[in-house]
């Protein structure tokens, strides 16, 4: 743009933006780019500050873009000296883009804010001192400091670690910065109010050319976590004691598969006594059904003997013993050859695990639920979702997918304390379950966000249900110590069928249809196309 004011050159998104081509904008003059009423106040406002000041920031225009559609923008510009020659670099961002950027970083700094842990980056500049740039609000869970305390020394917190875990914490961070490699180390920190207390980073370093390095990482407090592994480890120590001290289950049969010996153990398990079941058909005594199906398998002990190979009991074996009780028992067949390698008959050899089991179950139950509704977690929610994407995929079954966030729950908090949340919180778990079918899944996906997965569901159907759980939310009476609280819930449905490239895809755009409830006014549901 030159002292005349014409269009010297213009960018693509300029183009787009005002709906005309680039040999249609060079050459015009600028005021035939702007709304009639909005030229006066750029000659006025934003060329008077340009020529004084040299520069201009975000003075409000209306462009006039094909056929005088008013495009309304914020005007940025500098001027530029060559010689005698002026022209002036403008840029302007389209109002409603700004504002979507806006709600783009607000949304990221709310996601890092809420996420479990502390984001952070660490920084040891070239002459060996360090600092935290930048560290979420989880610092103060955490370590019990405050962002600030950390902007222009790291010492603060390095005075938390375990000085016996201190040489490790420094000789991964130094072979961190040498190799480029992720920074990961589990450690301990020391805290007043809190006493000792496990942490686990891992965080990329960013390797800058003035020997700056820079880590952008996440830290998260794992001491629960180690006191159950620790707990577990205790636990399958015993067990294993426990084991070696009680000898296995053993029966022994003829070539025939006919009971020859039992002996303490396997009397107890099974319920038969050596003299009751001498002579009785293996598969009698010990009756092996399938956990899952109940149905009876094939006989161990006759598949070895047919295959003169040992043989494995089924993962999901279980004993029917004669009071018709069931025990999850392990073991293995296998034939017992004479010197002239032929069979003389099997050896069985079983083990009760029923309570190892059942501890097997409680684990993998506590990896796949939240510990505080009960209901299936995120990573549970991912592993079913992703189930019914390919079950759509490759059969066109119709299943549904309903994101829910709920209303003014923050309120809750803030006026009654989380105690009264999470009181709420499983309340809802029941509410939410109260909607669905029992092959449906009701998931927390953390905080105070559900989903729901509808399996066989049509569009219209999964409305209905969507449209229940607002109705069930919204009308919700909570009351606590005398105060009556009410929240509500938006929904964002989105069908799973093949029209999405991947399961994640599914999930965008029920946290978009989400998001749209929640801006159109709450309590309602939008669905996605």
């Amino acid at each position: 743009m030159n002292q005349s004011l014409v269009l010297l050159d213009a960018n693509q998104t300029l183009c787009r933006l005002l709906g005309l081509e680039r040999d249609a904008l060079v050459g015009r003059v600028l005021d035939d780019l702007l709304a009639p009423a909005f030229r006066l106040l750029f000659h006025m406002q934003a060329m008077t500050m340009l020529h004084a000041n040299g520069r201009v920031e975000e003075v409000f225009l209306n462009l006039a873009g094909d056929q005088k559609l008013e495009i309304p923008v914020l005007f940025n510009a500098v001027r530029l000296q060559e010689g005698d020659s002026t022209a002036f670099e403008c840029v302007v961002m389209r109002v409603n883009e700004r504002k979507r950027l806006e709600d783009d970083l607000f949304n990221i700094k709310k996601a890092v804010e809420q996420a479990p842990g502390m984001i952070y980056q660490f920084l040891r500049r070239a002459d060996g001192t360090t600092c935290v740039p930048y560290a979420s609000e989880g610092i103060r869970v955490i370590c019990g400091l405050r962002p600030q305390q950390l902007i222009h020394s790291a010492e603060p917190f390095h005075q938390l670690i375990h000085p016996d875990d201190l040489p490790a914490f420094w000789a991964h961070t130094e072979e961190s910065a040498k190799a480029g490699t992720v920074w990961h180390l589990e450690y301990r920190i020391i805290l007043r109010a809190k006493g000792v207390r496990w942490l686990e980073g891992r965080a990329m370093p960013e390797l800058r050319t003035n020997g700056d390095v820079l880590w952008h990482g996440h830290l998260q407090d794992i001491t629960d976590r180690r006191a159950l592994q620790s707990a577990v480890a205790t636990e399958h120590q015993r067990t294993l004691v426990t084991l070696r001290s009680i000898a296995d289950a053993v029966i022994t049969t003829d070539a025939h598969a006919r009971v020859e010996l039992l002996n303490a153990a396997a009397e107890l398990l099974t319920g038969w006594s050596q003299a009751e079941a001498e002579g009785q058909d293996i598969a009698r005594v010990l009756q092996v059904i399938d956990e899952l199906t109940q149905a009876q398998g094939d006989c161990a002990v006759r598949l070895c003997l047919a295959g003169r190979v040992n043989v494995v009991l089924p993962p999901n074996s279980i004993l029917l013993t004669r009071q018709d009780t069931e025990l999850s028992v392990a073991g293995s067949a296998a034939p017992i050859l004479d010197a002239m390698g032929d069979i003389n008959g099997a050896v069985m050899v079983f083990r009760n695990i029923t309570e190892q089991r059942r501890r097997q179950k409680a684990v993998e139950h506590r990896a796949t639920h939240d510990h505080l509704t009960g209901l299936p977690n995120r990573a549970e929610f991912d592993r079913v979702l992703g189930h019914l994407f390919e079950s759509a995929k490759t059969s066109g079954a119709m299943h549904a997918l309903c994101f829910i966030d709920l209303d003014r729950f923050k309120q809750v908090n803030d006026t009654v304390g989380h105690a009264a949340g999470d009181l709420l919180l499983r309340r809802l778990a029941g509410v939410l379950q109260s909607c669905v079918r029992t092959k449906d899944t009701v998931a927390r996906l953390g905080g105070d966000e559900f989903a729901l997965l509808l399996e066989n569901c049509d569009p219209e159907a999964a409305l209905r249900v969507a449209q229940l759980v607002c109705s069930k939310v919204n009308t919700l009476h909570f009351e606590f110590q005398g105060t009556v609280l009410h929240i509500g819930a938006s929904v964002g449905l989105a069908p799973i069928d093949s029209r999405w490239a991947q399961a994640h895809d599914v999930q965008l755009a029920a946290d978009q249809a989400c998001y749209t409830a929640k801006a159109s006014g709450r309590g309602c549901v939008k669905v996605a196309f």
